[in-house]
């Protein structure tokens, strides 16, 4: 029986040495494992937060992006506004000189009768009243004049300012 005991003891000894070693082992292999764990953990949370910040930048591109596109909307209308204003100044210009070309010709018509007819008397004040009528025909013509003009500086100063607002949204769009 002692030869037993010895093998039951030396037995449980290697036996209690053993587990001894798994658990060693085991210890290891789980500290390994909660690392590995908690670097996977690490990593997705870094990418998650990397996606939340790439999906902030798309919508705030999508959101300037928007702005542009009314932007530019809103400078193309208001620059078909002004040319559709300019072509109708360009007709009233044109009316302006044919109006002024027939009022030239009747001048050079009068003044070519009177000179042939030998103006004199009474005939001279026919004469001066339609040089008055022309005088006043002048007058309505420069006033008109300067209204175009001023209407032709104020559509200048509005294509200035839609191309600077263009200018300036295709610099928003390069700095975006």
């Amino acid at each position: 029986m002692v030869a037993s005991s010895v093998y039951y003891s030396r037995f449980n000894w290697n036996s209690e040495e053993t587990l001894r070693q798994e658990r060693i082992q085991w210890t290891e292999a789980e500290s390994k494992w909660i690392s590995l764990v908690e670097e996977l953990r690490m990593e997705l949370e870094a990418s998650r937060s990397l996606a939340q910040k790439q999906k902030q930048e798309l919508n705030m591109e999508k959101k300037c992006s928007e702005e542009l596109k009314e932007a530019m909307q809103m400078a193309m209308e208001g620059h078909a506004r002004m040319l559709e204003q300019y072509a109708e100044l360009e007709e009233k210009h044109i009316q302006l000189l044919a109006r002024h070309r027939k009022i030239q010709d009747g001048i050079e018509d009068v003044k070519k009768a009177a000179t042939r007819a030998g103006v004199r008397g009474t005939e001279s004040k026919f004469i001066n009243a339609l040089a008055a009528e022309i005088s006043a025909l002048k007058v309505e013509r420069e006033k008109e004049r300067r209204y175009f003009r001023d209407e032709n500086k104020g559509l200048q100063a509005q294509l200035r300012d839609t191309a600077e607002a263009v200018q300036a949204a295709g610099e928003i769009t390069c700095a975006a």
